[in-house]
């Protein structure tokens, strides 16, 4: 999503898709997000880039994916580089703040 108005609300609106990549850049999306993000089992690759709502606890909600293999996480204020210590040995993980 590359709208900065993007919300919690649009994520609702796509839970029921089968996607395997998400991106979301210069938003207004929070924990909420990335918690319904983590039900949605097909997702492979999470991109997220400034994303100023999101914390170390949204971020955790990712781990349970199960085909997720890349996750990169850019100048979110609200992660911290111990969170991503939550996803297994399999998944690429890319910090930088």
């Amino acid at each position: 999503m590359y709208c900065r108005d993007t919300t919690d609300a649009a994520t609702e609106h796509i839970a029921g898709l089968r996607l395997i990549y998400y991106y979301a850049g210069l938003t207004l999306i929070t924990d909420r997000s990335l918690e319904i993000l983590g039900h949605m089992p097909t997702l492979e690759e999470v991109d997220l880039y400034q994303c100023k709502g999101i914390t170390d606890e949204g971020l955790r909600s990712l781990a349970r994916l199960p085909r997720l293999r890349k996750l990169d996480v850019a100048e979110c204020p609200g992660v911290t580089f111990e969170s991503t210590h939550a996803f297994p040995p399999g998944v690429q993980v890319r910090y930088s703040t």
